[in-house]
C-alpha cells in the first residue's frame, strides 16, 4: 500500500511502512492515495462527468438506483488524493468516458466532506482512494475498481464489469456453487485453480479481505506449478493477515512462503518476502529478528543500473526492498550496535547516491526522527536527497526541515518549511495547497519553541480560517505543537471537543488520541497520558510508533 498523501509525518510513515509490506503483488502498477505523488494541480478540464453529489444515505440512494435501470457506481475520493485528481482530469474529462458513464451508471460522488463517507466506506470496506464500487439496486457490490487507471484502461474495465465479465459478483456465485457442489458430493472443488487464483486475486485488488482468507487458504492446498504464483498466494495472505491486524499470522505464512515456495530462487518473491518479514518485525519492535531478515535481503540488492540490465520487471520490487532496508541501521541503532548501524547506513547511502534516489534517502530522514537515532547522519541524507530534486521536493523538504528541527537547528527548519510553503504548486513536485497549510502551522510551532511568540501567533491568525473550516488541519496543528512541546494547554484545548468522538473518525481518530496523550505528557500529566497512549495504540493499525510514545509514557509513571 502508499502511494502516499503527502503531508504529515505520523501519516506519511505510517504508509512507507505499508507500502513496503503490500509492494506490488496483484498489481504492481496501482496508484492510491495511501501513496503516488501528483506534481502540481492539473489543469481543470472543459468538460466533465455529471456526478450526483449530493450528501445522501446509501438507503436514499438505492431507489435511485433502482428506478435507472442501471449499476449504481460510487466513487471515493478526496480533495488532498493526488492520483484521484489524476484520474479526475485523465479519465472523468473524456469524452468517450463521460458518454459510457452517464449512459450506462448512477454515478455518486463521496469525498472527504460527505458527512456519510464514513458510513459508506465502513459499508463498503474501502482502505483507500480512488476506489470506485459498482452496485446493484439492493446495494451489494457487483465489483470494484481501486486505483488510478488511465481512460483506455478504465474504459475496458467499465465494459468488461457492464457485461458483468470476471466481476467480484459472478467469480463469488462460481466459488460459492462449487463449495456446494464439494460439499454435496464429498469431492474437490469444480472450480479450476486458474478460476480461483482469478477470484482471489480480484478479492485482493478490491481489498476485500475477509472473503479473500478462505480463497487463499483453499489455494495454498492446491497444486500450482509455477513458482512465483505458488508464492504469491502465501505473500498475498500474508499482507491480508498484516491488514486485519493480524501480526503473527502474517508472519507464519511469509514462513511458509519462504520454507514452501523455494522463494530464494525467486528475484521479485524473495525481495518481497525479506522486506515484508523485516517490516513486519521492526513495526512489532522486535529488532533483532528484524535484523536477521533484512540480513538476508542484503546480499539481494543491485544498483539501479544493474537492475536495468538484467531484470528491469524488477525494479519496482528493488526500490521497495531498498526502502525496507532502512530498517536495518535503525534496529541496530536501537539495540545500541552504533558502529554496525552508521556502517549499514553508510553503505544504504552509497547507493542511494549512486542511483540518485532521493526518496531512500528522504525516507531514512523521516524514520530517523520518529526513532530518534541516527539524528546527525540524517542530516546529510536530507541535505543529500535536496541536492538531488534540486530543492524541489516537498516531501525531501519536509524531511530535511524535521531532522533540522530534531538537531536543534530550528532556524534551518523554518527556512526548509517556508520554501514549501512559498513555491507555487505548479512548480515543484510534490506540494500541494494543503502542504503549504501544515508548512505554516509548522513554521508557527517552531516560533513558539523559539520563545518567538508575536510571530506565532500572526501565522496562526494568517491560517485560522483554514483551521476552522477542517478538522484535519485543526488536528495536524496540535501535533505540530505538541510533537515540540509548546503550548500544551491550547493543543488539550483544541483537541477537546474532538476526543469523545475520536474513535468514530476512521481517518483522524488515532492522531486526535496520540497528540491529546502527548500534551498532557509534555504537562506531566501522565497517568492521563498513559490512558490516551492506551486509546491510540488499541486504535492503530501501526502500533509501531504509538507503543513507542506509550512505553515512554509509562516510564516516567513507573519513576
Amino acid at each position: 500500500m502508499m502511494l502516499r498523501c503527502r503531508g504529515m509525518l505520523l501519516i506519511g510513515e505510517f504508509l512507507m511502512i505499508v507500502s513496503v509490506f503490500t509492494m506490488g503483488l496483484a498489481n504492481p502498477n496501482m496508484a492510491l492515495c495511501s501513496a503516488q505523488q501528483s506534481e502540481g494541480e492539473p489543469a481543470p478540464p472543459d468538460e466533465f462527468v455529471t456526478f450526483n453529489r449530493q450528501v445522501m444515505p446509501l438507503e436514499e440512494m438505492l431507489p435511485l438506483v433502482k428506478t435507472s435501470g442501471k449499476t449504481g457506481l460510487l466513487y471515493f475520493t478526496a480533495d488532498w488524493c493526488g492520483p484521484c485528481k489524476m484520474m479526475q482530469h485523465d479519465v472523468f474529462s473524456n469524452s468517450a468516458a463521460i458518454e459510457f458513464m452517464e449512459t450506462h451508471f448512477v454515478l455518486f460522488w463521496i469525498d472527504n466532506h460527505n458527512s456519510e463517507e464514513g458510513k459508506l466506506k465502513k459499508r463498503y470496506d474501502i482502505n483507500a482512494v480512488p476506489t470506485l464500487v459498482f452496485i446493484n439496486p439492493d446495494g451489494t457490490v457487483i465489483d470494484k475498481i481501486v486505483g488510478y487507471q488511465g481512460a483506455e484502461e478504465f474504459l475496458e474495465e467499465l465494459t468488461r464489469i457492464t457485461n458483468r465479465e470476471n466481476t467480484i459478483e459472478s467469480l463469488r456465485e462460481k466459488y460459492l456453487a462449487a463449495k456446494k457442489d464439494r460439499e454435496a458430493r464429498y469431492s474437490k472443488s469444480s472450480m479450476s485453480t486458474d478460476e480461483l487464483f482469478q477470484y482471489a486475486n480480484k478479492l485482493y485488488q478490491a481489498q476485500d479481505y475477509d472473503a479473500a482468507i478462505p480463497v487463499y487458504k483453499e489455494l495454498a492446498q492446491r497444486d500450482i506449478d509455477l513458482p512465483f504464483r505458488r508464492a504469491r498466494v502465501y505473500l498475498d495472505l500474508a499482507k491480508i493477515y498484516y491488514s486485519k491486524r493480524r501480526i503473527n499470522e502474517a508472519v507464519n505464512t511469509i514462513n511458509l512462503a519462504i520454507d514452501k515456495a523455494y522463494i530464494d530462487n525467486l528475484i521479485s518473491a524473495s525481495l518481497i518476502a525479506y522486506s515484508q518479514l523485516g517490516t513486519l518485525h521492526f513495526e512489532q519492535r522486535q529488532y533483532a529478528e528484524c535484523i536477521t531478515a533484512l540480513r538476508k535481503l542484503e546480499p539481494r540488492l543491485e544498483s539501479d543500473s544493474v537492475v536495468k540490465t538484467k531484470y528491469p520487471d524488477k525494479m519496482g520490487y528493488m526500490h521497495d526492498a531498498k526502502r525496507a532496508m532502512i530498517q536495518l541501521p535503525l534496529s541496530l541503532a536501537k539495540l545500541g550496535r552504533l558502529d554496525e548501524a552508521q556502517e549499514v547506513a553508510s553503505t544504504i547511502f552509497t547507493m542511494a547516491e549512486a542511483d540518485s534516489n532521493y526518496w531512500l534517502l528522504t525516507g531514512f530522514g523521516h524514520r530517523t526522527v520518529m526513532c530518534e537515532v541516527l539524528l546527525v547522519e540524517a542530516l546529510v541524507w536530507t541535505k543529500k536527497a535536496l541536492d538531488l530534486c534540486e530543492w524541489k521536493d516537498g516531501s525531501a523538504l519536509q524531511a530535511y526541515g524535521y531532522v533540522c528541527a530534531a538537531n536543534g537547528q530550528y532556524e534551518e527548519a523554518i527556512r526548509a518549511q517556508q520554501l514549501i510553503r512559498d513555491t507555487p504548486v505548479d512548480r515543484a513536485k510534490n506540494i500541494q495547497e494543503r502542504d503549504q497549510t501544515w508548512a505554516t502551522m509548522e513554521i508557527a510551532a517552531l516560533y513558539a519553541k523559539m520563545g518567538r511568540n508575536a510571530e506565532c501567533d500572526a501565522l496562526l491568525e494568517e491560517i485560522m480560517l483554514d483551521i476552522q473550516k477542517d478538522t484535519g488541519n485543526k488536528i495536524w496543528l496540535a501535533g505540530c505543537f505538541q510533537r515540540h512541546g509548546v503550548r500544551s494547554d491550547q493543543v488539550l484545548s483544541w483537541l477537546q471537543p474532538l476526543v469523545d468522538t475520536a474513535e468514530e473518525n476512521d481517518r483522524w481518530g488515532v492522531y486526535i488520541y496520540s497528540f491529546y496523550a502527548g500534551a498532557l505528557y509534555n504537562l506531566k500529566r501522565y497517568s492521563e497520558a498513559v490512558e490516551y497512549g492506551e486509546r491510540a495504540v488499541k486504535l492503530s493499525s501501526n502500533v509501531w510508533k504509538f507503543a513507542n510514545d506509550l512505553d515512554k509514557f509509562r516510564a516516567v509513571l513507573e519513576q
